[in-house]
């Protein structure tokens, strides 16, 4: 019984560590970051905004420092993620197949490439079920919404947070180093 208890205890969510001010910053940052890019599509410069750059709105205004919400991960992810998405979608028939396909072969890109962005798996498997309009976009959907998508969002963010005295982009060679466990003697 105590064994379930610890792992139900483990489900818990952790306390919120950030100020209220911090997440007001974060939510407002999500808001207008997502807010500009839909205006700027609306306006013809891509079709629509795909459901994939919430999820990386999140990772860009709320986890700036992490690998995850670089520039080089958000951009190039979404578009490696779009592009094997398309070529399964219009190589692979299978309806169950192909998402499988398009999300484990663009993970295994992503990583090899060293621009992992967990959204960039559902824009591979949002080519694979976007329907009719996608599928006849092809290839160009990589072009048209996913590239113009992931390039306005994380300008937005680079703005936002010079505005808001953030950094964005995080380089790694220039985030802070813990310092390094003393020997024991």
């Amino acid at each position: 019984m105590n064994a379930l208890k610890r792992q139900l205890h483990a489900l818990q969510p952790h306390p919120t560590r950030l100020p209220w001010r911090e997440q007001l910053r974060i939510v407002v940052g999500v808001f207008f970051g997502l807010l500009l890019s839909a205006e700027i599509c609306q306006a013809g410069l891509a079709p629509w905004l795909i459901a994939p750059m919430g999820a990386s709105a999140v990772l860009i205004f709320g986890l700036p420092a992490s690998p995850l919400a670089q520039p080089w991960a958000v951009v190039a992810g979404h578009v490696v993620s779009g592009l094997i998405g398309v070529a399964c979608a219009l190589w692979i028939t299978d309806p169950a197949l192909a998402p499988a396909c398009a999300v484990a072969l663009a993970m295994g890109a992503m990583m090899a490439l060293r621009c992992l962005h967990p959204p960039g798996g559902a824009t591979a498997l949002y080519a694979v079920l976007g329907g009719p309009a996608l599928a006849a976009s092809g290839f160009g959907f990589v072009w048209g919404p996913v590239l113009i998508n992931a390039l306005m969002l994380t300008g937005c963010g680079w703005i936002y947070h010079r505005l808001t005295r953030q950094h964005y982009p995080v380089h790694p060679f220039h985030q802070p180093h813990p310092p390094l466990p003393k020997r024991p003697d």
